[in-house]
């Protein structure tokens, strides 16, 4: 069960000191490895060893030097659930995300295994494995998150800032709109991150992502409030990124960028699930906006966008006959049934007939509004 110590150690691995003492904080939790995914990828080659548990690490965004009291809770974090997925969880497979976001860093610890109660009083007396987790991360200003259910596994979320505890008061944990960026071009990033930052404080920018595979790793790490991704992504195009966005966190509201409002792509996108668009004509603010009421829940298409949809969706009219189109020309000169029947050489009914499928198949009212048309088309 989460929480226990575990009952023994495990075996010494290269370069690193015993995990009992790390758990312990008896020493340092990095040595020699040269980054916190090449430590991370160490522990889940002693788990598939030691246990036999499939394993996956995932990491995602932009790599940045580390602050080294930052690396060592982020380990000790993946550290003390590992040994509890090894110890107890019986779990079959065990996987480690980590995404640099903007402004920090998150890590994401999941197992299948046999989960518990985090409310259980019996897990919070059991020893160092939770206690310790979260003493650390409390010492740090960082937020975690532990979910588990009895037969259904357990994730450890932990969030730490790149900052200093109080460096980033200005965003208050749990009220900023979280944003994920999305976009192949650096460029495109890089200002679209700092005309979020500048405009409005109550918006936090949590990462950025060029690949659209990594955008889904990302948004099951951070859980940001708002993805705002380009709609002609490689590989994935926005609309199946929607789709696979909203499939991975449905509280998470999808705004796509694009400035061809025209786009059948657009449309797709929405019927996935995207809130709405932006273009690259808005400013700061107006971008802002738009997050902010996406994150609402609100509806962002104008209603010229919303009528094009619908100018798509309407099927295209049939086309006339032969005999139809002679009766229309007849009807737009104002004749009469009987004149058009003496004329084509036909029945009353059946120029009703045809007179009722010309109104049906070109939309007119009425045989006087037809004849309004032929006389503005002259």
């Amino acid at each position: 069960m989460w929480g226990r110590a575990f009952a023994g150690p495990p075996p010494p691995r290269a370069g690193r000191r015993d995990p009992a003492r790390t758990v312990l904080g008896l020493g340092p939790s990095l040595l020699d490895l040269p980054t916190l995914d090449d430590a991370l990828a160490v522990e889940l080659d002693w788990v598939r060893s030691t246990a036999g548990i499939r394993t996956g690490l995932v990491a995602t965004g932009e790599r940045r030097p580390l602050d080294a009291d930052l690396e060592a809770v982020a380990l000790r974090l993946v550290q003390e659930a590992l040994t509890n997925v090894v110890t107890h969880a019986a779990a079959s497979h065990v996987r480690v995300g980590v995404m640099y976001g903007a402004d920090e860093l998150s890590v994401v610890v999941e197992d299948d295994g046999r989960g518990f109660d985090p409310h259980d009083a019996s897990v919070r007396r059991a020893g160092l494995g939770l206690t310790g987790i979260v003493t650390r991360a409390r010492r740090l200003g960082a937020e975690l998150g532990i979910e588990s259910t009895p037969g259904w596994g357990t994730r450890i979320r932990l969030r730490v800032p790149y900052a200093p505890e109080g460096a980033v008061a200005g965003v208050a944990a749990g009220t900023a709109c979280r944003v994920l960026v999305v976009d192949r071009r650096p460029v495109v990033r890089a200002g679209l991150v700092r005309l979020l930052g500048r405009a409005e404080p109550d918006v936090q920018v949590v990462g950025e992502v060029a690949d659209a595979r990594e955008a889904l790793d990302a948004v099951r790490v951070l859980e940001p409030d708002v993805v705002l991704l380009d709609l002609r992504m490689p590989g994935f195009d926005g609309a199946r990124l929607t789709s696979y966005v909203r499939a991975a966190n449905p509280a998470t509201a999808v705004l796509v960028m694009t400035d061809d409002l025209g786009d059948d792509l657009l449309k797709e996108a929405v019927h996935a699930g995207a809130r709405g668009c932006v273009g690259t004509e808005l400013d700061g603010p107006a971008v802002v906006r738009a997050v902010l009421a996406a994150a609402r829940g609100d509806a962002l298409l104008s209603e010229r966008v919303l009528r094009g949809f619908a100018d798509r969706d309407r099927p295209a009219p049939e086309a006339l006959t032969d005999r139809e189109r002679e009766v229309r020309a007849l009807v737009e000169r104002g004749l009469p049934d009987k004149k058009i029947a003496s004329v084509l050489g036909i029945a009353v009914k059946t120029v009703e007939k045809h007179v009722g499928a010309v109104l049906r198949k070109t939309g007119a009212p009425n045989r006087t509004a037809l004849a309004h048309r032929a006389a503005a088309r002259r």
